[in-house]
């Protein structure tokens, strides 16, 4: 079991989250199958350890909390503008970033096909009073099908794909998927802030959505992964998904609050913004 003292030193989000990795690489990961329950912002959330994205909540108190703070002010920024905020989580995985931006939201919505992940988004959906939240058994294209899925086979459990060169992925089951634009005029959702992790399958996704990004105009915050980088190698290549007034920035990473850059291509980040603004007026 970790230490108790060592564990508050490693969840102190006053120290710089790069020093508190170098301190997490260095004692390693947690014993696994150690169920434990933290507060990630505002939302409680259980988890176990043993896999890659528990670990990190675990050891840091957060996975990716540059980006969750930078949706959370999104969200906030929205409603100051006199916006209804409304957030699509693509790829809910086990929902971490779906109930940390929960209750800045009016409405929030997740797409989760993989039931093995998605019941652990429900638990944790279960342990706070978000009425205003659905998460729907499937996941978002351009097409509605039934996709063959691979599945991890190592403790990363986000690290599944609908994409057949995925590394680390085990024999493919079929799960479902829904084209975006479809299913968010049979919703009737007028989304504001878009977060897509698909592994890989990012540009589908976005197909799918180019309606609703053209109607609606949503900030989206998506991976840019080994999978997907081949897809977004140039801002030419961003805006076949993007109308032109978009701006497009990187979330750096390994950092507690959110510091952005004018996207690089040869730059590797912890997700991309795009902003449905020639500027980025936020900070």
């Amino acid at each position: 079991m970790t230490n108790p003292m060592l564990l508050k030193f490693m969840r102190n989000q006053a120290l710089p989250l790069r020093l508190r990795k170098k301190v997490g690489k260095f004692i390693g990961s947690p014993q696994p199958g150690t169920r434990f329950k933290i507060k990630v912002f505002d939302a409680l959330f259980e988890g176990e350890t043993g896999s890659h994205q528990d670990d990190k909540i675990f050891y840091y108190g957060a996975h990716e909390p540059a980006t969750l703070r930078l949706m959370r002010d999104i969200m906030e920024y929205q409603a100051a503008q006199g916006m209804d905020p409304v957030y699509l989580d693509i790829g809910t995985n086990i929902g971490q970033h779906l109930i940390a931006v929960a209750s800045k939201a009016r409405y929030a919505y997740g797409f989760e096909p993989w039931s093995k992940v998605r019941d652990e988004a429900l638990k944790n959906l279960a342990l706070n009073d978000f009425g205003h939240v659905q998460v729907l058994p499937f996941g978002l294209s351009d097409v509605s099908a039934q996709l063959p899925y691979f599945p991890p086979v190592k403790k990363n459990l986000g690290c599944g794909s609908f994409m057949p060169e995925a590394e680390n992925v085990g024999k493919p089951i079929t799960l479902e998927v829904r084209k975006g634009d479809d299913v968010v005029g049979e919703l009737g959702i007028k989304p504001t802030l878009l977060k897509i992790d698909t592994e890989g399958f990012e540009q589908y996704v976005l197909r799918g959505l180019h309606d609703t990004i053209a109607a609606h105009k949503p900030a989206v915050v998506f991976e840019l992964g080994d999978l997907s980088r081949k897809d977004f190698e140039t801002l030419e290549d961003l805006y076949r998904y993007f109308p032109r007034d978009y701006s497009f920035h990187g979330i750096m990473r390994s950092c507690e609050k959110p510091h952005l850059e004018e996207y690089n291509p040869d730059h590797k980040y912890e997700n991309l913004l795009a902003w449905p603004e020639a500027d980025f007026k936020l900070y």
